[in-house]
Order: C-alpha cells, then sequence, then structure tokens
C-alpha cells in the first residue's frame, strides 16, 4: 500500500510583491539611463557637429584673411600696411594653424618693412588746389588755388598741420582770366615770416604773416607762368623762374637786385643748398647751377 505524501510550502505573498517591484524598477532604471546616454550622445554629436561648423568658418575666415592680404600686399593702395596689419591681428585671434602663422609672420614682415602713407584730411575742398608749401617749422601747410574764380579773384589757404583746420586766406585779383598759382614758398625764417606766391600770368604776390594788417605786396616779374620760388637760406634773396626762359633775383620790395638771367628754353624749377652758396635750376635740356656771391649786391 502507497503512502502519498503532499508537501506544502507556504511563500508569503508580500515577498513576491516586494521582487516583482523590485525588479520593474530595476527595468525603470536602466531605461532611463539608456535614454539619458542617448541624450547624452546626441548632445555630444552636436557640440561635435557645432566644433566642427566653426572650425570650418573659421578656416574660411582665415583663408579669406589670406586672400586680402595677399591683394593687398600686391595692389599697395594708400593705407594698405595699416589695413594689413588689423587684419593680421583678427587672424591672430582665430586661432590660425600653424602653417597659418607661418604666412602671417611673413605679412606682418612685409607691412613693417613697408614705407606707406594713409589719408589723414581732406584740406582746402572748396578750390582746385594746384601746389603745396611748409613752412620751415612745418606747422603750417599753404595750398595754392589751380586757377582764378569768377571775378578773376584767386585763393591761398593757409591751414594748421596738427588740427587741420583752415587758420588764414590771402586773394588776390588779376585782369587776367588766365591767373593761378603756380609755386609757393615761404621765407626761411623759423614761423616763416613771408608767404610768397607766383603765378600763371607772371606775378608776385607775398605777404607778411606775422602781421595782423596784412597787405597784399605784389609786382609783375616775367613774361609767362612763374614755375618756381626759392628763399636764399639767409632770407635776403628771392628767385623766380619762368616760362619766358629767365631766372631773376628779388628782394621784399619787389625790386630786381641783379640783371636776370636768361636761358635758351623755359626754366622749370629753382632750388639753393643748404648753406646758400649754390642756386641750382631745372630747364628743359638740363640741369644748371651756379655760384650766389655777389648776388645780393
Amino acid at each position: 500500500m502507497a503512502v502519498l505524501v503532499v508537501v506544502t510550502v507556504i511563500v508569503p505573498m508580500g515577498a513576491l510583491g516586494y521582487s516583482y517591484l523590485d525588479e520593474k524598477a530595476k527595468v525603470a532604471d536602466l531605461g532611463k539611463q539608456a535614454a539619458e546616454d542617448r541624450a547624452s550622445r546626441a548632445e555630444l554629436e552636436k557640440q561635435a557637429e557645432e566644433e566642427r561648423r566653426m572650425r570650418a568658418e573659421l578656416e574660411k575666415r582665415v583663408a579669406n584673411n589670406s586672400v586680402a592680404l595677399q591683394k593687398l600686399s600686391t595692389q599697395m593702395p594708400l593705407g594698405w600696411t595699416w589695413e594689413g596689419v588689423d587684419i593680421i591681428k583678427q587672424t591672430v585671434k582665430q586661432q590660425p594653424t600653424a602653417h597659418n602663422l607661418v604666412e602671417l609672420r611673413g605679412a606682418a614682415a612685409r607691412c613693417l618693412a613697408s614705407v606707406d602713407l594713409r589719408k589723414k584730411a581732406e584740406l582746402a575742398p572748396d578750390i582746385k588746389a594746384y601746389c603745396l608749401a611748409f613752412s620751415p617749422d612745418s606747422k603750417r601747410l599753404a595750398v595754392g588755388q589751380r586757377r582764378a574764380e569768377r571775378f578773376l579773384s584767386c585763393r591761398v589757404q593757409l591751414f594748421d598741420v596738427t588740427s587741420q583746420e583752415k587758420i588764414e586766406e590771402f586773394q588776390w585779383t588779376s585782369k587776367n582770366e588766365a591767373t593761378g598759382v603756380r609755386a609757393l614758398a615761404f621765407s626761411p625764417e623759423p614761423e616763416g615770416k613771408w608767404l610768397v606766391v607766383g603765378t600763371r600770368d607772371g606775378w608776385i604776390h607775398a605777404w607778411d604773416t606775422t602781421q595782423k594788417d596784412r597787405k597784399t605786396v605784389s609786382w609783375q616779374v616775367h613774361n609767362g607762368e612763374v614755375t618756381g620760388l626759392a628763399f636764399k637760406p639767409d632770407g635776403q634773396l628771392l628767385v623766380s623762374c619762368s616760362e619766358d626762359q629767365t631766372l631773376k633775383y628779388w628782394n621784399l620790395s619787389g625790386k630786381e637786385v641783379v640783371p636776370p638771367r636768361e636761358f635758351g628754353s623755359k626754366v622749370y624749377e629753382v632750388t639753393f643748398n643748404r648753406s646758400g652758396t649754390l642756386l641750382a635750376s631745372v630747364t628743359e635740356n638740363q640741369v644748371q647751377h651756379q655760384s650766389v656771391e655777389g648776388l645780393e649786391s
């Protein structure tokens, strides 16, 4: 006779419930962590893409700046060295590659070693200027008008070099509509006491710039255009040259101190050496010089 033994195991329901909930929570945590990982990878990829985009933009800017520098150094417009240095500074801030840095060093050397000019100010916009002269102390700049205006008036404007402001204007009238400034000169005193103008119709006009009452001293000097003026360094002699093929010697009273020197062609320029012992002139055919000794007697 067989005996059937039945063993009954009783498991508390609370234990099963807790085990199920724990596993469910773990699965949820794993899912959340996976989602966070995916989001983190997506953010990293987004950041990497942004970095690649920014690097591409920087490389493009560096390349454009390199092209701009090459164009500047080839064409060399006024102010190109200053503009080139500004471009180099901008490019360095963009963290260029080592290769780019080598190019930038070369470009910087060209900019710093080159002679350049850049526009500082525009003077005398209301007259068509023809010639210029600095005062001996370089504090003033005289600008002469090319051709007389209506009523046959002609002007010379005087500017302060530092402020670029117009500080004086000298004016005269002429019966000749062809008049205009063709030569300008300051006397050699540090303050440039006398300002002298040679005109297209053969006249000289002079002003004592140290006087409040600046009267115009005028005299006709040539039968053609006055092409050049020069003061002897001691200020005692003024020389004029002209298209009438002569060189003439004056004091500031308008008196011719010695007979004129005649050339066989137009005389275009005249200048003294620093000591005032030699006078050189340029004609259509040659450059000549002469001793100044005895010219003031």
